[in-house]
């Protein structure tokens, strides 16, 4: 006998076309809660690592003198080589711009996680999902601080399990 597939539904509250005020206020409060716990310091700690190599492909790729598919290791893609080059086309190339995309992305994974945890518990399930990725420690000052591709794998991560 053959399983049947597993059918992806939307949450109430997409389905009638409306989404309810506190869900937006939660969602709203776990960003800025999550921007405000990663933004102080996040160009000191940690200091500068091997980040650098990446950063300099990046601005190499936004001048338009570097076209690569992978990253400065060879088994790495370019993804996140080619988002921080658009950021250096738009904000110019400084130093703070590779550590300000994964800061951005870092922020965008508590968004994320809520996602996951009101599709699988409830917007209540969803606030405390977000509120505990939006403080765990590592999350802040690894994922969102250095400038690693591997910073952009929770993000992407949580959208495909949502």
């Amino acid at each position: 006998m053959l399983a049947r597939p597993i059918a992806l539904r939307w949450p109430q509250s997409a389905t009638r076309g409306r989404v309810r005020f506190w869900e937006l206020a939660a969602v709203g409060g776990l960003l800025l809660l999550a921007a405000g716990i990663r933004w102080p310091d996040y160009l000191y700690l940690p200091v500068f690592t091997d980040e650098a190599y990446d950063a300099v492909r990046s601005a190499l790729i936004a001048r338009g003198d570097l076209h690569t598919p992978v990253n400065s290791s060879p088994y790495i893609g370019s993804l996140q080589n080619y988002l921080t080059a658009m950021l250096f086309a738009v904000l110019g190339p400084e130093v703070y711009v590779p550590r300000l995309l994964v800061l951005i992305v870092g922020c965008l994974t508590v968004v994320a996680a809520y996602l996951l945890g009101r599709e699988w518990g409830g917007p209540v399930a969803g606030t405390l999902t977000g509120l505990l990725v939006a403080t765990n420690p590592v999350h802040v000052l690894v994922n969102s601080h250095i400038a690693w591709s591997n910073s952009l794998t929770p993000l992407f991560t949580t959208l495909g399990l949502w």
